[in-house]
């Protein structure tokens, strides 16, 4: 499986990862991550597509859609905040699910993994806020 959302990761990397996740699946509708939550997980989307909701106001907005290789819960697993936003299956989703403590433990192991990781997470997380910054800006 490519993690696109991680891409400084080695193949041995992203083996050890998936060693340590356990794989869940989610049917349309299924909400994977509610917002406000303290769920301290990282989650790769492995097939399927997901929505992140943001309550406001008027409602759930959508503010983004992702797709097999992305990552998410990423904001809460580096912050230690709560979620940011719902992410609910949009149609039928597997995912694999890395919780902290699993991989806390590998960056600590591997050498290196920790920087590339964090850089990874670093290039998502900028794209990701120039993407909102332009959706707004419509």
């Amino acid at each position: 499986m490519t993690i696109y959302s991680l891409r400084f990761l080695t193949e041995d990397d992203r083996r050890l990862l998936l060693e340590k996740a356990r794989h869940v699946a989610y049917r349309f509708g299924d909400v994977i991550v509610a917002e406000g939550s303290r769920q301290q997980a990282l989650y790769l989307l492995r097939r399927g597509q997901v929505r992140v909701e943001h309550r406001g106001i008027s409602g759930a907005a959508v503010v983004a859609i992702l797709g097999p290789g992305e990552v998410f819960g990423e904001m809460s697993f580096v912050d230690h905040e709560g979620a940011s936003a719902a992410v609910v299956a949009d149609g039928e989703v597997e995912v694999d699910v890395i919780d902290s403590e699993q991989m806390n433990a590998l960056l600590f192991s591997v050498p290196g993994l920790a920087a590339r990781f964090f850089h990874s997470l670093a290039v998502t997380l900028s794209q990701r806020l120039r993407e909102a910054r332009e959706l707004s800006e419509r």
